[in-house]
């Protein structure tokens, strides 16, 4: 089978291009709070996380960090657990290394349970974000995946059919939904997984370091 098809490449940010070091930010947080862990964990845990609102664009940077403040009792002003969450992030550059030849040929595009505290960070700290022809960031659309509207919307806006769109995702929910509405994709596990899908969709050639001709 080919999959000369695909045009479309939609990345995931976390945990795909994004690292996020999640144990540094509770560290940090429970050093200026009164909470035992399991208290300090529930916002995030529960069946309804503190995060999904302001991932959905329902609320805005300053009210949702206020609101982070006052359940986690945190000792400190709003501004500084907004820093604690964002100096967690770094780059995974074997996987932003991709970019610029993937682009080769393809549109280029976020798909992403984000929220603008986290687009305005990457934007200004790290330096792959202009490789994207387009982002579709839940909080723009107010739909987040495993939904099927962010899928569509996303569609919509790059004028691809499912068949020729690909997603590169971490979380098996968001491949699931993805591939059952008939999109190509790969589960991310690894860098080098990554590299033998895009082997496996044809795609290898522009992955840096892979040989045709070996």
């Amino acid at each position: 089978m080919t999959y000369r098809s695909i045009r479309t490449i939609f990345f995931d940010l976390g945990g795909v291009l994004i690292g996020y070091d999640s144990g540094h930010t509770l560290r940090e947080i429970a050093n200026r709070s009164p909470l035992p862990p399991e208290e300090l964990l529930a916002p995030f845990l529960g069946p309804e996380p503190c995060f999904v609102d302001f991932e959905l664009g329902r609320v805005d940077t300053n009210t949702f960090f206020e609101e982070l403040k006052a359940l986690t009792h945190f000792d400190g002003p709003a501004t500084q657990l907004l820093e604690i969450f964002t100096q967690s992030f770094s780059p995974i550059a074997e996987n932003v290394a991709l970019l610029h030849a993937l682009k080769d040929g393809h549109t280029l595009a976020t798909l992403s349970n984000t929220t603008p505290a986290q687009i305005d960070f990457i934007r200004e700290n790290f330096d792959f974000l202009h490789l994207f022809d387009l982002e579709i960031n839940s909080y723009e659309v107010a739909a987040r995946k495993p939904d099927r509207a962010i899928y569509d919307q996303a569609l919509a806006r790059t004028c691809a059919a499912p068949a020729e769109a690909l997603l590169i995702d971490d979380r098996e929910e968001n491949i699931t939904a993805a591939r059952e509405l008939g999109w190509h994709v790969i589960h991310l596990h690894s860098h080098a997984e990554l590299k033998a899908e895009l082997e496996r969709f044809d795609l290898a050639a522009a992955a840096p370091g892979h040989n045709p001709n070996p």
